[in-house]
């Protein structure tokens, strides 16, 4: 199980303080935080991202499975299986995709990009409890009863 939160130093505390970290141990899954990874560049041929920097995990993983949180978000207004992909980004280099992607449909394209440069298998949203906010820090616990599953 690997992830890079969006903020730059606090994956390792979101793994603690949610559980993962806890639940990985119990069932004897490897934990991986992306922040801390090797990171290798890959070229592509996207038309926003022309290169991209990932943890050497991901391309060397046999099965991607992404389980996005259903949640907004202050410029995608919903997250999903193709948001959620910006996990693999690790921290420090969210914040370069945002500025060569500063406006919303330049943002949907390099999220499109980064979904074709990384392909996973399957997409399975949990969504009984969602966030509502437009900052993840200050978002609002909501029941939305709602689950999706992409292949």
């Amino acid at each position: 199980m690997g992830d890079s939160f969006a903020v730059l130093g606090l994956t390792k505390k979101v793994f603690e303080n949610c559980g993962v970290k806890e639940v990985c141990q119990e069932e004897n899954v490897r934990l991986i935080n992306f922040d801390t990874s090797l990171i290798v560049k890959k070229k592509m041929d996207g038309e926003i991202l022309k290169e991209i920097f990932l943890p050497q995990e991901v391309l060397e993983i046999d099965l991607l499975l992404s389980l996005p949180k259903h949640k907004t978000h202050n410029f995608m207004f919903f997250t999903g299986a193709l948001k959620n992909q910006l996990g693999i980004i690790p921290g420090a280099l969210k914040p370069k995709i945002h500025q060569m992607a500063p406006n919303i449909i330049d943002f949907s394209k390099a999220l499109v990009d980064i979904n074709l440069a990384v392909k996973f298998n399957l997409a399975v949203m949990e969504g009984i409890i969602g966030l509502e906010g437009a900052i993840l820090l200050i978002a609002v616990l909501e029941k939305s009863k709602f689950c999706s599953c992409k292949f």
